[in-house]
């Protein structure tokens, strides 16, 4: 078996005032590609920051993350999830990885063999990744909903914590681990 890894830093935000997407980026692979036309992650690691000046007991965790990953995914991989909280009819349409998040800012998974996707022959150099998580905020826009998760800013912290308002964990880093049988070279 080979190991492939699939590192993600969130980049940071530098202003409070910056609402773009920090949660997503294309990342690059140390060579050509991966030939493969199975692959299996076997373990992951989220890390996740706490507001400076908060215990982590008083940092609001998220109970999972849910991570897209362009070569894994559509027809793959298919979430059942819960009805809105407000409105029983309506669902949320879930094609991700769920990462479970464990009591702690750095949480590490192992031994998840064998959970199997096809990739069919190839995975490209450049692959785009997304981390996302479910607005649990009632009276926002996107409550209940997958929302980009927040990345480390220490403004944007500073600020939410200034102000009185909850102590949210950011997203840090998540590391995924898969291997797969060699087939052959390019």
């Amino acid at each position: 078996m080979v190991l492939m890894c699939v590192v993600f830093n969130a980049k940071q935000k530098t202003d409070v005032n910056d609402t773009s997407d920090y949660s997503s980026s294309q990342l690059l692979l140390s060579n050509m590609g991966v030939a493969a036309q199975k692959i299996n992650l076997v373990g992951y690691q989220v890390i996740l920051n706490a507001p400076t000046g908060t215990a982590v007991a008083d940092t609001s965790l998220p109970s999972r993350v849910y991570v897209e990953l362009d070569f894994v995914g559509g027809t793959q991989l298919h979430v059942a999830s819960s009805p809105h909280p407000e409105n029983q009819n309506e669902y949320e349409h879930i094609h991700a990885l769920p990462l479970c998040i464990g009591e702690t800012l750095n949480t590490i998974q192992m031994g998840l063999n064998p959970i199997s996707f096809n990739v069919g022959q190839r995975i490209n150099k450049h692959i785009n990744i997304r981390v996302k998580v479910m607005d649990s905020v009632a009276g926002n826009s996107t409550y209940g909903k997958l929302v980009p998760i927040e990345t480390d800013s220490p403004a944007l912290l500073a600020t939410k914590v200034g102000a009185g308002a909850s102590a949210k964990a950011t997203l840090h880093s998540i590391v995924l681990y898969f291997d797969y049988p060699f087939v052959s070279l390019f």
